[in-house]
């Protein structure tokens, strides 16, 4: 017996892939990518996270090391480090049309689970709330600031006080956008 029969209405709508499937953007379609200036406000205190972290992985990948349910958010260290040497980065905040969180909160997160240490991530996200607030763009209307934090639970991340400052400034003095993932990923 035939399954039911598309409706004679429906049947010249069904989407048709191309044959070839090709995922790059089209040339018209790039925009040039912004000028940023990366902030690194915890210096030697971001420099040992890294380290650490580069030192616990020991060459193997994060899912060789770490469980899943950590590992699939591990982006932001990568991510700051291709930043770093990217074109378009400025060597002056003033020539910069963003403004980048040089701190890799989530790698830090997980760092400190790992080595139970959590309370040196939470010094470190206070640390970095004080210099924020210390930085003369952070209350510059004009300044557009990006913060890269790949988990979804941004409290459970940088703790209340420094997810309040994000949205706070958002919503009071200028741009923050917090690239993120949402739960399902």
């Amino acid at each position: 017996q035939a399954g039911p029969r598309c409706p004679k209405r429906l049947a010249g709508n069904v989407f048709e892939p191309p044959s070839v499937l090709d995922w790059r953007v089209r040339e018209r379609d790039i925009r040039p990518s912004p000028s940023f200036f990366l902030h690194r406000l915890l210096g030697a205190g971001e420099d040992a996270v890294r380290a650490d972290f580069t030192a616990l992985l020991a060459g193997r990948s994060f899912e060789a090391v770490l469980p899943n349910v950590w590992s699939q958010y591990l982006s932001d260290m990568r991510l700051l480090d291709a930043l770093a040497q990217h074109s378009e980065r400025r060597r002056a905040a003033s020539e910069a049309e963003w403004q980048v969180v040089d701190c890799a909160a989530y790698t830090s997160r997980v760092l400190g689970s790992v080595t139970n240490r959590t309370e040196a991530h939470h010094e470190r996200m206070q640390a970095l709330l004080g210099a924020l607030l210390a930085n003369p763009l952070w209350s510059d209307r004009r300044a557009k600031w990006l913060f890269i934090q790949p988990h979804y639970d941004l409290r459970g991340t940088v703790g209340r006080k420094l997810a309040e400052a994000l949205v706070q400034r958002n919503a009071q003095i200028g741009p923050v956008i917090l690239a993120t993932v949402d739960r399902d990923g």
